[in-house]
């Protein structure tokens, strides 16, 4: 069997079948997950559904400026919504569902995505709870730092800024403001 010379030309094919086989392969496998990442992504919303909401029997989805609002029915009556908002935190943006019951007032929250750093800014998936739970969503959530009365997370204030930045923007897509706050960083 003959070597192939070693040309650039020789070279760069031998490059772009690689890659074209890599490309293909890759293609192929999300292929294959595509539907098991969906069926995934679904079942985190509805149990997320579940945990933010009051007990409900049904749920209907709405849009209000793109933002799913997902309201809640028991027995045929209005018990509540949730919705997804998110903010930029100090790694990427915090995604979190923000439920409501009937009055107004939070039931709970579940972090749908972050990447917040591991020990400090990732604690705001269960930090806030006792902090933000109960209260009204018109409240005007804000650091301590800030002048407000939610305890930061020590060492991590971009990212209980971008925490309640999230549940403000919740708030807005409820409201259906346009103005909705995107940056952890700023402090108003």
């Amino acid at each position: 069997m003959k070597k192939i010379e070693s040309t650039f030309i020789n070279m760069l094919a031998s490059l772009l079948i690689v890659c074209l086989v890599s490309a293909g392969l890759l293609a192929g496998v999300y292929e294959l997950t595509k539907a098991d990442i969906a069926l995934a992504e679904k079942n985190k919303q509805e149990k997320a559904l579940k945990g933010v909401l009051p007990e409900f029997d049904s749920i209907e989805t709405d849009s209000i400026n793109g933002s799913p609002i997902f309201k809640a029915f028991k027995n045929g009556e209005y018990v509540g919504a949730a919705t997804i908002a998110n903010a930029m935190g100090f790694s990427d943006l915090i995604i979190v569902m923000v439920g409501l019951d009937k009055s107004n007032n939070i039931v709970n929250y579940e972090v749908l995505s972050q990447k917040e750093t591991p020990g400090l800014g990732t604690k705001c998936v269960d930090w806030f709870k006792k902090q933000i739970n109960g209260k009204s969503i018109d409240t005007d959530f804000k650091v301590t730092k800030d002048g407000g009365d939610i305890d930061a997370i020590t060492a991590a204030t971009i990212s209980s800024r971008a925490f309640l930045n999230a549940v403000k923007n919740a708030k807005n897509n409820f409201t259906g403001d346009t103005d909705a706050i995107t940056s952890a960083t700023e402090v108003e």
